[in-house]
């Protein structure tokens, strides 16, 4: 298997089972081994993998020029500036967010507050180790 081959399988995983408004988030199988029963959820580290996944597209357009990867890296940084405007904050960036109608978190799961106006709620507490993942993105 080639590099080229071998990255366009993970991507394709990504692609099928991971992306969850723009970000990359993490998934789960409500039926164990059925891949057809993928469903993805909010994550603390929506922005970090996000941005590393920003990253990993926007090396892969300037080596191979593939419009994909390009898109890939566009939709990566909408949901990454998704994530600076969300909340009132200036500077200040989500961790996450989600819609109402979106499974709710765990109780323990950190401190989400209300977008006014709008069916959704944002993540706080945000972590330096995500503020690093935003910069290298």
């Amino acid at each position: 298997m080639t590099f080229a081959e071998k990255a366009g399988r993970f991507d394709a995983v990504v692609e099928a089972r991971h992306v969850r408004h723009g970000f990359v988030s993490r998934s789960k199988l409500l039926t164990p081994g059925d891949l057809a029963s993928s469903v993805t959820s909010d994550d603390d580290n929506d922005g970090l993998w996000t941005a590393m996944y920003l990253a990993a597209h926007a090396y892969r357009f300037r080596v191979t020029g593939d419009a994909t990867a390009r898109i890939n890296a566009e939709r990566s940084l909408r949901a990454l500036m998704r994530l600076e405007t969300i909340d009132p904050i200036p500077g200040y960036y989500a961790r996450t967010y989600r819609r109402l109608d979106e499974p709710a978190p765990h109780q323990d799961n950190g401190e989400w507050h209300r977008v006014p106006g709008a069916d959704l709620e944002w993540k706080s507490d945000t972590s330096s180790d995500e503020t690093v993942g935003h910069y290298y993105g």
